[in-house]
């Protein structure tokens, strides 16, 4: 099930996409954020899970199963499409950059931006950008 535009979008220098999604539910910590998690489709940690979930039907569902996640921290995860899994860490990209790996374009690295001290917290703090459909 394909999920955002990640395959009609080409990467530009200078330039940022921003897709809104719902979240279902009140996640501690994404209250006023400008964006809860940083989405990079054909990116992993590779072998840095602390949970596998399988039989996941969404990406959004992966995203609330770690915003959702118990005893511990969950940093990061990574939605595999074509297996519907879902992987959580308790590390990301910044606490393990050599882990940080080109993957197969169905496996998708999301990074938790809800966390305590995370880089972007209030859109006032993010460089401005137009709200600009792509038809």
């Amino acid at each position: 099930m394909f999920q955002g535009r990640g395959s009609e979008l080409s990467p530009r220098e200078g330039q940022s996409y921003f897709e809104k999604i719902c979240l279902r539910g009140d996640y501690q910590g994404c209250s006023g954020r400008a964006w809860a998690f940083d989405r990079l489709p054909g990116k992993e940690l590779r072998g840095l899970d602390d949970v596998k979930l399988p039989l996941v039907q969404s990406r959004r569902d992966c995203l609330e199963a770690c915003l959702a996640a118990r005893g511990f921290t969950c940093r990061s995860a990574e939605y595999d499409s074509q297996k519907a899994e879902c992987r959580l860490s308790s590390e990301d990209r910044r606490t393990r950059p050599h882990d940080y790996v080109d993957a197969p374009s169905h496996i998708e690295y999301l990074e938790n931006q809800c966390l305590p001290g995370k880089y972007i917290t209030h859109s006032s703090q993010v460089t401005r950008y137009l709200q600009k459909p792509i038809k």
